[in-house]
């Protein structure tokens, strides 16, 4: 665990802002951008940042000790319920209204911080996730338009065509981590058989979808196949540059991908690399999504100041243009922001579905474990049979009780 202090102790409080957290890298620079903006604000404040390898794991350890932090970004929807149901979150409707928060915040992301009505946590970012990324030149050699591509099928087809006409690989997909492929698969079944089949799927109904769960990974495992030499090896990071360097045709993944993008050198949106929905969900904004969580205990000036921040658009979009996503408040200034994330904000707000993915979470911890583990499976026996069972079997088996 590393610690981070920004600012000077503010006065009267006798102490920092404690905030828990996981990012590195990009994550935790835009996090240090937020809490710059928070001291700017308030010259007098400071917040003492908290990066813990399993935060979840970690703050359970905290409040079993009776010593939470301030406040900690986990995921919200589904992850929420447990601390909810130990009753160790604070209700936040008062901030919400005061803030504008609940005025200004779109639908689908104040669902995922609401429980019964209430509102348990406050939204950081919006994250796409059914994004297709390509190198134009790969394509252009290849003759395949991106366009034009429809249905998932039709991806297969580029991906072939991809190696057929050029040197280049499919699709580098990264299979280092199993969450990519199964991001991957609930995207195809939304680009197949839409996103209501989806949502029915995560609200354990998957038995009576089995055939549209085995049809997607089918699918997948076809896109595997297109995939790089070394690919279970490969990770993210790693995809990317395959893409940048033009040895990929396609990359899929999230948003957050651009930011690699952009710190190569001569590999610039429109002229080198270019961007589409997954085919078949052209009007989706499938998402993930980060959140504060408040714990019940005594608060102080200082908590209270940092929670209104927290709240703005200006904090928000701090974050977001460094992380790569675009902030819940549809006020927040956009001026920070490359033209890539203004368009997927643009989209986000005319978007008919805006799904909350697996990893989003969507679904309980225990399913997305179960999810998880058939996915490690899947990506060394590519049984496709074996592994629709297990998807349905964690799906159905691990749907929560209505109260």
């Amino acid at each position: 665990m590393s610690q981070h202090s920004a600012g000077a102790t503010p006065s009267g409080s006798g102490r920092a802002v404690a905030l828990a957290h996981r990012f590195g890298g990009v994550g935790k620079q835009a996090l240090e951008t937020l809490v710059d903006g928070y001291t700017t604000a308030y010259p007098d404040a400071a917040v003492q940042l908290l990066q813990k390898d399993n935060v979840k794991l970690e703050i359970k350890c905290d409040f079993m000790q009776e010593n939470p932090p301030d406040a900690w970004i986990n995921w919200p929807a589904e992850n929420l319920q447990p601390y909810h149901t130990a009753n160790v979150l604070e209700p936040l409707d008062d901030l919400w209204a005061s803030t504008g928060l609940d005025a200004h915040c779109q639908d689908a992301v104040r669902a995922d911080c609401h429980i019964d009505g209430t509102a348990y946590a406050i939204p950081l970012n919006v994250q796409r996730t059914n994004n297709v990324f390509y190198n134009r030149s790969v394509l252009d050699s290849a003759g395949v338009d991106p366009a034009a591509l429809d249905t998932p099928e039709q991806f297969v087809r580029a991906l072939e065509t991809v190696e057929a006409e050029t040197d280049a690989c499919g699709i580098a997909l990264a299979q280092r981590n199993p969450w990519v492929t199964l991001q991957l698969w609930e995207t195809t079944l939304m680009g197949a058989d839409g996103v209501q089949t989806f949502e029915r799927v995560k609200d354990g109904e998957a038995r009576s979808h089995a055939r549209a769960i085995g049809t997607a990974l089918d699918t997948v495992e076809r896109c595997r196949a297109h995939s790089p030499e070394g690919a279970v090896y490969l990770s993210s990071g790693g995809a990317n540059q395959q893409l940048v360097d033009g040895d990929a045709g396609f990359v899929f993944g999230g948003d957050w991908a651009v930011g690699g993008f952009q710190g190569a050198e001569e590999f610039e949106q429109g002229e080198h690399w270019g961007h589409t929905t997954f085919p078949g969900t052209d009007d989706v904004y499938a998402r993930a999504g980060d959140a504060f969580l408040v714990p019940r205990k005594e608060s102080s000036q200082a908590r209270e100041s940092f929670l209104e921040y927290i709240c703005s658009g200006d904090a928000m979009a701090r974050f977001c243009a460094g992380r790569g996503a675009i902030p819940p408040r549809l006020d927040a200034p956009m001026d920070r922001f490359e033209s890539f994330f203004r368009d997927q904000q643009r989209d986000f707000e005319r978007c008919s579905h805006s799904p909350l993915t697996v990893v989003g979470p969507g679904v309980s911890s225990a399913a997305f474990i179960d999810l998880k583990m058939a996915f490690v499976d899947f990506l060394t026996s590519g049984d496709v049979e074996a592994t629709t069972d297990q998807l349905v079997a964690a799906f159905d088996d691990n749907v929560e009780p209505v109260a």
